[in-house]
């Protein structure tokens, strides 16, 4: 008896896990519509969603999950993929100038630093959601641009807090 209950259990385990769709599979969103199943950071439209606080947007999000391939893969409506040649590559500085000093060194504990020795951080202040008044210090981020910091995710969903 025992060996059958595991068999069904083996058949039922590897059905759900046969049924997930591939990347690049046709899949039909939550919307109903016709789409495609690609990594989440090629379909704009679901990427932007992930950093919403609504509810009912990450519904859809989690309702368009159809695979895992390296990183998750969702159903995107056409034609929402992002396209690659379009892409706007100057989002990020050129190497050629990223990182260059400045003419007045950079000072740490009294010694000048050479460029790459320390990691550039920096403290993610917050002000009280609704007061405005100031809620300190909570999160550090690193400067990976002249305009970018990279910061860890729970550091953006505080629900008493805001950037």
């Amino acid at each position: 008896m025992n060996a059958w209950v595991s068999f069904i259990f083996i058949i039922q385990f590897s059905t759900v896990f046969s049924d997930e769709v591939k990347k690049n599979d046709p899949c039909t969103s939550p919307n109903s519509k016709n789409g495609t199943c690609v990594p989440v950071s090629e379909c704009q439209v679901v990427y932007n969603m992930l950093t919403s606080r609504n509810n009912t947007v990450l519904n859809f999000v989690r309702k368009s999950y159809c695979g895992y391939e390296n990183e998750a893969l969702v159903c995107c409506e056409f034609p929402s993929t992002v396209d690659k040649n379009n892409y706007d590559k100057t989002m990020f500085r050129n190497r050629a100038t990223c990182g260059i000093p400045r003419e007045e060194p950079r000072i740490f504990g009294g010694e000048t630093a050479e460029i790459g020795e320390f990691p550039w951080v920096i403290s993610v202040e917050y002000k009280e959601k609704g007061s405005g008044k100031n809620g300190g210090t909570r999160c550090v981020a690193s400067l990976i641009s002249d305009e970018y910091a990279v910061t860890a995710a729970y550091c953006i969903v505080d629900r008493e807090y805001e950037m």
